[in-house]
């Protein structure tokens, strides 16, 4: 009982932080703040902590990373909830989140102007930024639209695609660099025979874990249990 109670207290914290660390190490790599090659008497502090610890960028990204988890779980939940009222509190608390998100990306970006320079060059030169921009605000008011109009499955797909679209568009920033400024990611890549050996470990692993998660996810979309069907039994 104890190691129940203790779980369900640190459950919210690790739903919470999950997130945030994720973001916050994607913000500190994109904004070159990792060492690459630091001198042997730099201190564990200035190799593993200030990087991440005093970039406002990078914990910037934490906070967009959590209020698009937030949004997308709140967005789905709509097509899941089981009655009205609970669907009425899942669609106000993803319009909510939509509102977190879209403040958290505009201050990223003014972050990402100070902070990192790369990062902000390549989210706003080219035609590729602009269009990456175009795709995220059409799905942007595409899902705002769709949870006004409580079409909910719309709102799902849109979510989704928003994302998606914030997710490539950091990629595309990045690229080439794997770890900005100086090391590309064809500088960092392992050799040829690791990269096909892993492909095709990846490919013999896909065969058996693709058919396993299409049977789980039947399993929990038709709400049976193992149990169902014991009750009479003895």
């Amino acid at each position: 009982m104890a190691h129940s109670v203790g779980e369900g207290a640190f459950s919210p914290l690790r739903v919470v932080l999950t997130p945030i660390v994720l973001g916050v190490c994607l913000g500190t790599v994109a904004s070159g703040r990792v060492p690459y090659g630091a001198p042997s008497h730099a201190t564990f502090g200035a190799r593993f902590v200030a990087p991440w610890a005093s970039s406002p960028f990078a914990w910037s990204v934490g906070a967009l990373t959590l209020a698009l988890f937030a949004f997308l779980a709140a967005t789905y939940l709509t097509v899941e909830a089981q009655n009205d009222e609970l669907r009425a509190v899942f669609r106000r608390r993803a319009m909510q989140s939509q509102a977190v998100v879209l403040a958290s990306a505009v201050l990223t970006i003014v972050l990402a102007w100070i902070d990192a320079p790369l990062v902000f060059q390549g989210l706003t030169q080219g035609t590729t930024a602009l269009g990456m921009h175009a795709v995220t605000a059409i799905a942007v008011l595409t899902t705002i639209t769709a949870l006004s109009r409580r079409q909910y499955q719309l709102a799902r797909l849109a979510a989704a695609a928003q994302a998606s679209s914030i997710l490539w568009g950091w990629a595309w920033s990045q690229f080439p660099w794997l770890l900005p400024p100086s090391q590309t990611i064809t500088a960092l890549a392992a050799p040829h025979i690791t990269l096909q050996l892993t492909l095709g470990v990846l490919a013999i692993v896909t065969v058996f874990l693709l058919p396993s998660f299409v049977y789980l996810f039947r399993v929990f979309k038709s709400g049976a249990t193992v149990f169902e069907g014991t009750d009479n039994v003895g």
